[in-house]
């Protein structure tokens, strides 16, 4: 390769990826721990804002002794401004609860979109599942996950 295209490729490399991140592309990955409760164990395995979404990939483990339901749609997220964000849905979003029976887990992956403010400038969020865990028709109690950039 000549010094020239090397050159050029070099250039447009970095033009790109400045141009990505004035745009918010690229992944911020956040931190968050455990939350664990009688009936139910929720481990995040991923969290990452990209582009207007703040992903959340969480296992949701099942300790009781009955069968729990997870509704992804009644999982919010609140940020620190006390604002609420529900689970944002597109076009091939499958809305069936998710079944898990005692001693297994599930996967549970879901996303909030940006509501009139930047993800990236929230300074976190706690994950509530408050109302989207129900054993035998009742909620499961399971603390908030607090996720930070």
């Amino acid at each position: 390769m000549s010094r020239f295209a090397f050159a050029l490729v070099a250039v447009v490399t970095v033009s790109l990826s400045l141009s990505m991140a004035a745009c918010g592309g690229g992944k911020e990955y956040w931190h968050a721990q455990a939350v664990t409760s009688p009936d139910v164990t929720v481990t995040p395995t991923q969290i990452w804002v990209g582009g207007k979404k703040l992903w959340v990939r969480l296992n949701v483990q099942n300790g009781s002794k009955g069968t729990l339901i997870v509704n992804r749609d009644a999982i919010v997220a609140h940020t620190a401004t006390g604002q609420t964000v529900g689970r944002a849905s597109g076009a091939y979003t499958q809305h069936e609860p998710y079944v898990i029976m005692p001693g297994s887990f599930h996967p549970v992956y879901v996303e909030f979109e940006e509501q009139g403010f930047n993800w990236r400038e929230a300074g976190g969020v706690q994950i509530d599942l408050g109302k989207a865990i129900m054993k035998d028709g009742q909620p499961v109690v399971a603390p908030p996950l607090a996720a930070n950039p």
